[in-house]
């Protein structure tokens, strides 16, 4: 099997991994000689919608939150936030915890602090963001922190769901401290604890898995495109000749043709469809060459099989097309949402080519590119026409009958060369690893 890319990153098909609960914070000790990037206030009326590190906002003008030496359990120090007389939102002030590197669906987490209030009986939503004030979702712990005037421990484990981490993850717990009160409140945090379960791959092999992704041969495996015409799907494309990045004579894309009367952006659609589903916390890469015969803009998302909706964004973004030829990459961790499984998981990116419901045009594609780590599962490269071959016995012409397919008659060695059955060693056989004795 050909081996397209070594990197060293967490991958879960992976035999060759492991997983340990690390660090994800620094200076959890609130050292004063150390670094305070790991927590971040906004007090009202001092540094409104602009997130701060607790010693940086310590020493602004007028603010009153402060980093306080020695007055935490047993000596330790702290950090006071100052949360004054409501404004607006329980968002007025806020305090985060923020980690070193972002996390995804499904990392393990677990969470330790002392705290206290100058009142007890309070209550706090605690949320998930990415970077500081940028909200991903209401709600981090099951439990709730039950605010005392005497220091008390907090100890909760969680896992990082879909809709906490969004993209790009989840980076930061952010407690809402505003109360709606006559008066200011001020509140007491020391002694961080925050460590993750890390998956921790060493050398995987990330393989494309999309056929024909050069567009230079008739079949259409792994991709599907499609409009709809009055409620019943009408495909408009081909590969094109002379049409691709090269202009080559022999070089194509495949283009699709969007409706100058569409209803809704997805009445046009085009989809990279990867030959088997994928679970959340799997990673994938994308790479393609995209253009169009005018200006437009396209939008991405997660699906299942085509059409079967996952999420509204899939790492990729808002696509700007032109008409000369860009190239894209994005690597994902997929969320729960991206791979929702009630779905059947990932399988597939689609465009939404009718963002502007009255633009009739032709998006091109040409040399895609989806990437997973086959450390695990033996799958055919995109230059593999058996397989592809095997793909295409289960498209119709015209409308598609899209299903998961990685049969493959042929037998190969590890390094992607096609052996014959008195081969001796590992072999891949219809998309599985054994030895042939």
């Amino acid at each position: 099997m050909k081996k397209l890319f070594t990197l060293v990153a967490a991958a879960l098909f992976a035999t060759n991994m492991s997983a340990q609960r690390v660090s994800i914070i620094e200076n959890g000790e609130l050292d004063l000689e150390g670094s305070f990037a790991s927590f971040f206030i906004k007090e009202c009326g001092i540094n409104d919608n602009n997130p701060a590190p607790a010693n940086e906002i310590a020493a602004m003008d007028g603010a009153q939150s402060a980093i306080l030496e020695g007055e935490g359990p047993d000596g330790a120090n702290c950090i006071k936030v100052y949360s004054p007389v409501k404004e607006k939102e329980a968002w007025d002030t806020q305090f985060w915890i923020v980690f070193d590197e972002a996390l995804f669906s499904p990392t393990q987490v677990s969470v330790s602090f002392d705290y206290k209030a100058s009142e007890a009986g309070l209550k706090t939503d605690i949320q998930a963001h990415d970077q500081p004030g940028n909200y991903h979702h209401w709600q981090v712990f099951q439990g709730t922190p039950q605010w005392d005037t005497e220091w008390q421990t907090f100890e909760e484990d969680f896992e990082v769901s879909g809709s906490m981490a969004g993209q790009p993850g989840m980076l930061s717990i952010a407690f809402n401290l505003t109360q709606d009160l006559d008066h200011p409140v001020e509140y007491y945090f020391a002694n961080f604890v925050v460590k993750a379960k890390i998956v921790i791959l060493s050398d995987p092999e990330w393989i494309n898995v999309l056929a024909n992704g050069k567009c230079e041969n008739d079949y259409e495996a792994c991709v599907y495109p499609a409009t709809v015409t009055d409620g019943a799907l009408d495909v408009h494309s081909m590969t094109a000749n002379g049409t691709g990045l090269d202009s080559g004579i022999a070089d194509g894309a495949f283009y699709v043709e969007s409706k100058p009367d569409a209803v809704n952006a997805w009445d046009s659609q085009f989809w990279m469809v990867a030959p088997r589903a994928l679970e959340a916390g799997n990673r994938v890469k994308f790479a393609f060459d995209y253009r169009a015969d005018a200006e437009a803009s396209v939008t991405t998302q997660a699906h299942a099989l085509p059409g079967t909706y996952n999420h509204y964004d899939i790492g990729i973004g808002t696509l700007s097309f032109t008409t000369e030829w860009q190239t894209k990459s994005a690597e994902v961790t997929l969320s729960a949402d991206q791979a929702k499984a009630d779905n059947g998981g990932f399988q597939s990116v689609a465009f939404n080519l009718n963002e502007d419901k009255t633009l009739q045009t032709k998006f091109y594609f040409d040399n895609m590119q989806l990437f997973f780590d086959d450390s695990d599962d033996g799958y055919a490269t995109s230059d593999d026409e058996d397989w592809a071959a095997e793909v295409e016995k289960d498209w119709a012409t015209g409308v598609k009958s899209v299903k998961t397919q990685k049969a493959q008659k042929a037998i190969y060695n590890l390094a992607g060369q096609q052996v014959d059955k008195n081969y001796k060693g590992i072999v891949i056989e219809n998309g599985q690893k054994r030895i042939n004795k």
